[in-house]
């Protein structure tokens, strides 16, 4: 049997993400987490880790060593001060609602609200860890206080985002939660009043009438509240031809509600099924909001970057020009770290600039002025850089890219199964009456045989069982640091037959790794803080990976003043970085040849102090832990594995060489379009993929896969395009992926046997004429709550 690649993992100290550990003194994923986990404690703020308790948080890694540059708050912070100033408010609180990305708990919120109160200038914000919704407030005129929080809440690990499309999300979940509310509400009232009935009140009973009256008021309140929402997307899949489990659902409560006011209206009591349709509404508009609350929560969790770059500046004016804005011929600025929105040429002076948002490629590249560069390079300078567009956005590369798959993929064997099953019901319960009514001759009994069957075979278990098996699921993968971004992921993933690899960020890790950290260790406290001062700031590969190296000790460094000090540091495109300290001397980060006097050989960069060599660096693209492992595990289940990158043959040959991957399966130099056309093909040769990517040029790649994931850094480009997310660093993910999607399959298809069983059951009550409202009233919740039981037992199985 292939060796697992979970058996090595531990848990990080902090954010709870299974890793490899190098040595078993590790307790932390990464230096990002490293980093808090001391800052909490130095704070005196450790209560966190026992609100938080077994939850797990996205890793923080490099993030909380960037810059804390937030242009889009400063944007926004200075058009609320500029209305509150047009309004005549000098006084008073002004606030703004964004997103914060890392938040997963009610220890976040906690955390959250400690940070806040040690701003002066800012009050308390409201924070909704569902959705990771956050609105701040800060007094008018104190806008500094704000950019303040966001550069203390990234300390921490968390980052305001611009809201964008979640706050329409959110508006959907509040109106699902409003209707399930005003449905348990009613459900409950209906219940206090139809209960006397059924202990058998008297029908002369002076007040019989009014609670009736109460009855009929309450269930048709949550008719029209909650079944509407049914009602409503029953009716849009049917016009679509799609038969969706809101189909019997609005089926069933209409025929229940219809016939309850027939039966009202009439004196039959055999037809009164008010308190059956509130309770029921309440049950399924609970269950779509434990399913929408999950998937909100993870798509805001995913969400870091889109295809769009951030807007850029005019050259010469400054103004802000936003990437879809661009034509050709247009000269524009990009900040450091900025991206280049479309193909554009060099203007003024040499860049430095790397493809890693575009191929997954971090080496760094230099071009010239004139040179043209591809859409997506990152500027690695630490200036401005200058740039004239050579196209227009529209029909551009990117804007190309960013035209993905829309929706939600159908289910064809849910749908199938969904039809069959109305179909059958329908059949029963108009054969059942018309079998009463020939038998009888009574159309009021018929009629109530027809009601009851359609009413009990609603599928009430399944509608609130399968929302517990996809959020059970999808808690179990996130402990693994797996972020479930679309509800339908598990059918598909179960029908793979191929996974097909990006190569680097994907079998590697996103930044080269430095195979002599010693090297940053032996640092004196002078020559780290240099270290510290050259790479704060920069978004180049080596600087990131050596800042990385440095974690915790080059933070403390960037606090004391290094980070001042990097304003200072005179950037030599294609060599290195400079800096002169207090005391004259110049230390250089670089390439050997230029950095030092005498270099030495078989190393990448060094550190040097006046032309002396202080350290020397050895990088290379390092395959991710357990990777050996996670192959041997795939080809022992039949699946094909193969690797696609556009990077060079000799590169893809190494790491496949190192993994097992058969030669054949191996393909070199590919273009976005090439990598599309080779998952289209194995699709249609009857092998569907997984396919596993992390830069922009495998967004077309990714529309064409089964199923598609993304292994998440600080610079995602297809957080909001894969159908998971992986936040660790290791690949012991599929095993417990394919792990968990087994479980869930178990524990829906024992639902599903249960709620058959017990439909059978209940329809032959009602074919024999004994299905009273009050039974249906109990065996209803009963049976959703023995399901649930099924589900929550099924999953024991994958607890730790």
């Amino acid at each position: 049997m292939a060796q697992s690649p979970e058996h090595d993992t531990k848990p990080c100290r902090h954010c709870g993400t299974p890793f490899t550990p190098a040595s078993t003194d590790d307790a932390f994923c990464c230096s990002g987490c490293e980093y808090v986990y001391q800052l909490i404690h130095e704070e005196g703020l450790q209560r966190f880790y026992d609100f938080k308790g077994k939850s797990n948080l996205p890793p923080v890694r490099g993030k909380v060593f960037d810059e804390a540059d937030f242009p889009w708050l400063k944007e926004a912070v200075a058009v609320a001060e500029q209305q509150a100033l047009d309004d005549g408010r000098s006084t008073g609180l002004l606030q703004l609602k964004a997103h914060l990305d890392g938040v997963t708990c009610v220890g976040c919120v906690w955390l959250v609200e400690r940070i806040a109160s040690k701003v002066e200038g800012v009050a308390a914000p409201d924070l909704a860890p569902a959705s990771g919704e956050i609105t701040v407030r800060w007094e008018v005129g104190k806008s500094d206080a704000l950019m303040q929080l966001a550069g203390e809440l990234l300390r921490f690990g968390y980052r305001l985002t611009p809201l964008g499309e979640r706050e329409s999300r959110s508006r959907e979940l509040r109106d699902l939660q409003i209707r399930a509310g005003m449905c348990g509400a009613l459900a409950l009232n209906g219940m206090a009043f139809t209960l006397p009935r059924y202990l058998g009140m008297p029908e002369d009973f002076m007040f019989a009438g009014v609670f009736d009256w109460i009855i009929v008021l309450s269930a048709t309140l949550a008719f029209f509240s909650g079944g509407s929402y049914f009602i409503r997307r029953a009716l849009v899949s049917l016009r679509a031809r799609i038969i969706h489990m809101d189909v019997p659902i609005a089926l069933g409560v209409t025929v229940a509600f219809l016939g309850s006011f027939v039966g009202w209206m009439t004196g039959h009591s055999g037809l009164f099924y008010f308190d059956f349709v509130s309770i029921f509404l309440f049950l399924m508009l609970g269950g779509r909001c434990i399913q929408l609350m999950a998937v909100n929560r993870q798509r805001a969790d995913a969400e870091k970057q889109t295809l769009r770059p951030d807007a850029v500046r005019a050259a010469g004016s400054g103004e802000r020009v936003e990437s879809g804005d661009l034509v050709k011929g247009m000269r524009y600025e990009v900040d450091p770290g900025g991206v280049v929105p479309i193909a554009s040429s060099v203007v003024d002076r040499d860049v430095t600039c790397s493809l890693e948002w575009i191929t997954g490629e971090s080496e760094a590249r230099e071009w010239k002025v004139g040179a043209q560069l591809p859409a997506g390079a990152i500027n690695l300078g630490r200036s401005v850089a200058t740039f004239e567009a050579e196209e227009d956005w529209e029909g551009s590369m990117l804007e190309r890219m960013g035209d993905g798959r829309e929706g939600t993929p159908r289910n064809p064997i849910l749908e199938k199964t969904l039809a069959i099953y109305v179909a059958v019901v329908m059949v029963i319960a108009i054969v059942g009456g018309v079998v009463w009514w020939a038998r009888s001759g009574d159309p009021i009994t018929s009629l109530q045989v027809f009601v009851s069957v359609l009413v009990v075979s609603c599928p009430c278990a399944l509608g609130v069982s399968m929302p517990l098996a996809d959020d059970l699921a999808r808690m179990r993968a996130q402990s693994a640091g797996i972020f479930i971004r679309r509800e339908n992921l598990w059918g598909r993933l179960k029908k793979v037959r191929a996974i097909w690899f990006d190569k680097t960020g994907t079998l590697t890790m996103e930044l080269p790794s430095l195979v002599n950290p010693e090297a940053v260790k032996r640092l004196d406290d002078s020559g780290a803080y240099a270290l510290a001062a050259l790479t704060a700031g920069s978004v180049h590969p080596v600087a990131r990976s050596l800042r990385d190296t440095l974690g915790v000790r080059g933070q403390k460094m960037r606090d004391a003043g290094a980070r001042a000090d990097a304003a200072s540091v005179d950037d030599y495109p294609g060599l290195g970085v400079a800096w002169r300290d207090q005391s004259g001397r110049v230390w250089r980060l670089g390439r050997p040849s230029w950095a030092a006097d005498e270099a030495p050989a078989g190393v990448d960069s060094v550190l040097a102090c006046d032309g002396r060599v202080v350290e020397a660096f050895q990088l290379v693209d390092g395959a991710r832990p357990q990777s050996v492992a996670a192959v041997d595990w795939m080809a022992g289940r039949g699946y094909q594995v193969g690797i696609v990158s556009g990077d060079r043959p000799e590169k893809v040959d190494h790491i496949g060489d190192s993994l097992g991957v058969a030669p054949q399966h191996r393909r070199a130099g590919f273009l976005p379009e090439e990598k599309a056309q080779l998952i289209k093909a194995e699709e249609a040769a009857g092998r569907p993929v997984l396919f596993v990517g992390d830069g922009a040029n495998d967004a077309l790649a990714c529309d064409e896969a089964t199923v598609s994931a993304t292994v998440v850094s600080d610079r995602a480009a297809l957080a909001d395009r894969a159908d998971f997310c992986v936040f660790g660093q290791g690949m012991a993910y599929l095993q417990t992926l394919w792990r968990i999607a087994d479980v869930r399959g178990r524990a829906v298809m024992r639902a599903f046997v249960f709620a058959v069983v017990y439909n059978l059951a209940a329809i032959s009550l009602c074919l024999m004429g004994l299905m009273h409202p009050l039974i249906a009233a109990i065996i209803m919740p009963v049976g959703s709550v023995l399901s649930l039981a099924i589900v929550a037992g099924s999953f024991r199985q994958l607890r730790r």
